[in-house]
C-alpha cells in the first residue's frame, strides 16, 4: 500500500487548492523523491493556505495508478505531480479522463505530452541541455574522440543519441556502450574503450552507478575531461567521489543561484538551514512547481477559468529564472554548463 502524507492546512472550503504529488519516497527511486519534498516543504511554508497530499509510490509502477486514483477520487485534488518515465507514463490516461493537468518532472521523454491534453513535462531534457554542453566544451577545447558509458534506459540511449549527433555536426566521433541500472563494474568497458587517442568522457548515470563511473574511470585517468547532464547535480554524488578527483568534470543541468533575487536567497537560506547543504535542482523543483500550479489553480478557482489555459499561458520570474510554457507544453527555465572545481559546481555558462 502507498502511504499517503498530508502537508499544510486542512480546510473544507471548495476554494481551497489542493495538489496532489505521486512520487517515490521509499525503494530506490527514493532519493529524488525526498528532495522534491525539501522543495515542497518549504513552500509550504511560506504558503500555508495551499494543501499538498503527497502519496509514495515506493518505487514500484505497481503503485502509481492506485495513488493517483485516490489522490483524484477520494482527495478532489486539483492537479497532479508525478515523476520519472516509468511512473508517469501510467498516469497520462488517468489524469486525461479526470480531465486534471498532470506535471511530471525527471522525466527525458520527448514524447510524453503527445496525444494529452492535459498532460506536461518539466525537466530540461537532452535535446535541451545538450547542445548548450556540446558547444560550451568544442567551443572552448578541441576535440575529436570520445566515448559514452550510459544506462540503458530513455535516459541514457536518447542523450547517447542526441550527443553523438551533435557531436558529429562538429567532426568529432563519439562511441560507447550502455550498461544496466545496478552494474557496479565498468572496468571491462574502460580497458577496452579508454585508449590514448580518446579525450573524453561522456556518462549518464545515476546515484551510485553514477559514482562508480567517475571513480573508476578516475582509476584509469586521472584527466580526462567527464561530460554528463542533471544526474550529476546531487549531493550524494560528491560525497562518494573524492574531491581530488572530481576536478575536469563539466555538466549541463537546470539553473539556480542563491543569489538571483530575494526569493531565491530565501530558499537558500531555508534549505541550508534544514538541511545543513546547499540544495539541488529536485528541491528547487518541488518549489517552483508547487507554487506555478497553486498561482493558476487559484486564478482558475476565481475566475472560473481554465487550469490548463492558464498553465499553458505561464510566464514568471522564478527561484529558479523566466518560467515559460512551450506550444509543446514543455516547462523552460534557464539551463546552466557547471564545472567543477574546489568541490563545488561552478556555473560557467548560462542560458540567456
Amino acid at each position: 500500500m502507498a502511504t499517503a502524507i498530508l502537508f499544510a492546512q486542512c480546510t473544507t472550503k471548495d476554494s481551497a487548492v489542493k495538489i496532489g504529488i505521486d512520487i517515490p519516497l521509499s525503494g530506490d527511486y527514493k532519493y529524488w523523491g525526498e528532495e522534491f519534498k525539501n522543495g515542497v516543504d518549504i513552500y509550504l511554508s511560506q504558503n500555508p493556505e495551499v494543501k499538498v497530499i503527497i502519496e509514495d509510490n515506493q518505487s514500484e509502477t505497481k503503485n502509481v495508478g492506485t495513488a493517483a486514483q485516490k489522490l483524484l477520487e477520494i482527495n478532489n485534488v486539483d492537479a497532479l505531480v508525478s515523476m520519472f518515465v516509468p511512473f508517469s507514463f501510467p498516469l497520462r490516461e488517468i489524469a486525461e479522463n479526470a480531465g486534471k493537468p498532470l506535471i511530471s518532472t525527471f522525466n527525458s521523454s520527448t514524447t510524453f505530452n503527445e496525444g494529452f491534453n492535459h498532460c506536461y513535462t518539466d525537466f530540461a531534457t537532452h535535446d535541451m541541455q545538450l547542445p548548450m554542453l556540446v558547444d560550451y566544451v568544442t567551443d572552448s577545447i578541441n576535440l575529436t574522440k570520445g566515448v559514452y558509458l550510459c544506462v540503458n534506459d530513455d535516459y541514457g540511449t536518447d542523450g547517447a543519441r542526441i550527443a553523438k549527433e551533435l557531436l558529429a555536426k562538429k567532426g568529432i566521433s563519439l562511441e560507447g556502450e550502455f550498461y544496466n541500472t545496478g552494474e557496479s563494474d565498468f572496468r571491462n568497458f574502460l580497458a577496452k574503450r579508454l585508449t590514448k587517442d580518446v579525450q573524453f568522457v561522456f556518462v549518464i548515470a545515476r546515484n551510485r552507478d553514477l559514482i562508480n563511473a567517475v571513480n573508476q574511470i578516475r582509476e584509469r585517468n586521472k584527466e580526462i575531461l567527464i561530460l554528463g547532464v542533471g544526474s550529476f547535480d546531487a549531493p550524494e554524488v560528491w560525497e562518494g567521489i573524492n574531491e581530488k578527483d572530481q576536478d575536469n568534470i563539466i555538466f549541463a543541468s537546470s539553473y539556480f543561484h542563491k543569489d538571483y533575487n530575494d526569493e531565491s536567497r530565501m530558499f537558500y537560506d531555508e534549505f541550508y538551514k534544514r538541511n545543513q547543504r546547499d540544495p539541488n535542482y529536485p528541491a528547487v523543483f518541488g518549489y517552483t512547481i508547487c507554487q506555478y500550479l497553486a498561482t493558476v489553480i487559484t486564478e482558475a478557482k476565481k475566475n472560473s477559468t481554465s487550469v490548463d489555459d492558464l498553465l499553458k499561458a505561464i510566464d514568471y520570474n522564478s527561484i529558479r529564472g523566466r518560467i515559460t510554457m512551450t506550444d509543446t507544453k514543455f516547462v523552460h527555465s534557464p539551463i546552466a554548463i557547471y564545472k567543477r572545481s574546489n568541490n563545488q559546481s561552478i556555473p560557467v555558462s548560462i542560458e540567456e
